[in-house]
């Protein structure tokens, strides 16, 4: 009925489709925070807190998953956190040269 490469067994595919929505989440998170963030810093804080604990235990659900794909979540949340804040950075200090 269906295709061989869509079954449950395809763990490539699996693991692709669940970095591509970490990667989808984690970009939407960070932008709101950076929103959040540039508007009340007190609650950037408090977000990027919840957002701490919430990928904490994606990354430990994830290498319950996989070992392979733990390491590259981790690291794409990495890169991602260090984008969001020289983003974050830059803003700030355009915002107060202004």
């Amino acid at each position: 009925m269906y295709p061989g490469w869509l079954s449950l067994e395809n763990h490539l595919l699996w693991g692709a489709m669940l970095l591509i929505c970490h990667l989808i989440i984690t970009f939407l998170a960070l932008a709101i925070f950076s929103s959040i963030f540039r508007k009340n810093r007190n609650n950037g804080y408090i977000f990027l807190g919840i957002l701490i604990c919430l990928r904490i235990m994606n990354i430990y659900n994830v290498f319950i998953y996989s070992l392979i794909v733990g390491p590259i979540l981790c690291l794409m949340y990495l890169i991602l956190g260090c984008i969001t804040y020289l983003s974050l950075k830059n803003k700030l200090a355009e915002k107060s040269s202004i």
